[in-house]
């Protein structure tokens, strides 16, 4: 699945403009089984299934421990329902969102997303500015295996 999030996890565009970014997404994704829009009350983790490989500290590029981000979500789930995302690094102790840490593969926390499954290809640097220009804001591209 190709998922395109706003870089900003509380974004919400609105549903004229969710639409009508669904139909732009269409055209760049054509043999795309299926276009979809989500949206949530609660900010989500956009999970990436078997595409996660690691996870590295923004600032000083360490290689975070599986076990440490694991319990930082569950902090962050079941104290705000992850509308404070931020963390203290354990490798340099400095304060982070959980959003900005370097996931290997791109994924992200969003209430919006876009949905293409199976798109049969990626989609151009020009076409997801487009997507941003439409929706007033920077997109996040993920790619899921789930």
């Amino acid at each position: 699945m190709l998922i395109l999030i706003p870089a900003e996890p509380t974004y919400r565009p609105g549903s004229v403009l969710a639409e009508q970014a669904k139909a732009l997404f269409k055209t760049f994704v054509p043999q795309a089984k299926e276009i979809t829009i989500q949206e949530t009350e609660e900010i989500q983790f956009i999970a990436t299934g078997e595409n996660l490989e690691r996870i590295i500290c923004p600032f000083c590029k360490s290689l975070l421990d599986e076990q440490w981000w694991i319990a930082a979500m569950d902090t962050a789930y079941e104290t705000t329902k992850f509308a404070n995302l931020t963390v203290t690094l354990p490798c340099c102790g400095r304060a982070v969102s959980l959003n900005d840490l370097c996931y290997d593969w791109p994924t992200g926390f969003a209430c919006f997303q876009l949905i293409a499954r199976d798109p049969g290809n990626d989609i151009e640097k020009e076409a997801l500015k487009a997507l941003e220009e439409k929706l007033a804001c920077p997109l996040r591209k993920i790619w899921a295996h789930l």
